[in-house]
C-alpha cells in the first residue's frame, strides 16, 4: 500500500514538473518568435537582408538543417550464414 501511493504522488510531482516544462518552452518559444518578427521587420524597414535576422539566432537555424538533413541510420549488417 505504501508503495502505491509512493508511486501515485511521485507521477503527480512528474506530471506537474513535465507541465511546467512544456509551458516555460512555449513561453520562450513564444518570445523568440517576438524577437524575430521584431528583427524582420526591422529588417525590412531599414532595406536590409531578408536574413537579417537569422544571424541572432545562429543555434536555432543549425538544429532545424541538421535535424532535416540527417539521413536515419544504416540497419546493423547481419553476419552471413556458417
Amino acid at each position: 500500500m505504501a508503495l502505491t501511493m509512493f508511486t501515485d504522488k511521485t507521477s503527480w510531482h512528474v506530471a506537474r514538473l513535465s507541465l511546467r516544462i512544456q509551458t516555460w518552452k512555449e513561453d520562450a518559444n513564444g518570445v523568440r518568435r517576438s524577437v524575430e518578427n521584431n528583427l524582420d521587420a526591422h529588417a525590412t524597414e531599414q532595406g536590409l537582408p531578408r536574413d537579417y535576422g537569422d544571424a541572432f539566432f545562429p543555434a536555432s537555424r543549425a538544429t532545424k538543417s541538421t535535424t532535416a538533413k540527417t539521413p536515419a541510420a544504416p540497419a546493423p549488417a547481419t553476419p552471413p550464414a556458417a
